[in-house]
């Protein structure tokens, strides 16, 4: 639940401020919903990956639990802008656009 609240300020603020430019997109990549998705993956696992490394544990079977309950945090808050575009795109009958949109060889 902690963390799940980090990732949402977190994500607020990348909102308000944009990503850093390690994960900003330059004058030739342009901004997509799968570009935001990937960024909101790499720092959530991060964060993930430094909370597993600060606390203990009674087993590994316990760490792994918590680590998967983690990613499944992030998986539903990461995935969320993706939905959200491909459910308008679904019911504006535009999927193929969409997916054209997103294909980095077109």
């Amino acid at each position: 639940m902690k963390f799940g609240l980090a990732l949402l300020a977190a994500g607020g603020l990348l909102l308000l401020f944009g990503f850093p430019d390690s994960v900003n997109p330059g004058p030739d990549e342009p901004e997509d919903v799968l570009s935001a998705v990937h960024a909101a993956d790499r720092i959530g696992r991060v964060e993930i990956l430094r909370e597993l490394a600060t606390k203990e544990f009674d087993s590994d079977q316990a760490k792994a639990t918590w680590h998967n309950e983690q990613m499944a945090e992030l998986r539903e808050f990461r995935e969320r802008p993706y939905l959200d575009a491909l459910a308008q795109h679904l019911v504006d009958g535009t999927v193929a656009d969409f997916a054209d949109e997103l294909d980095p060889m077109k």
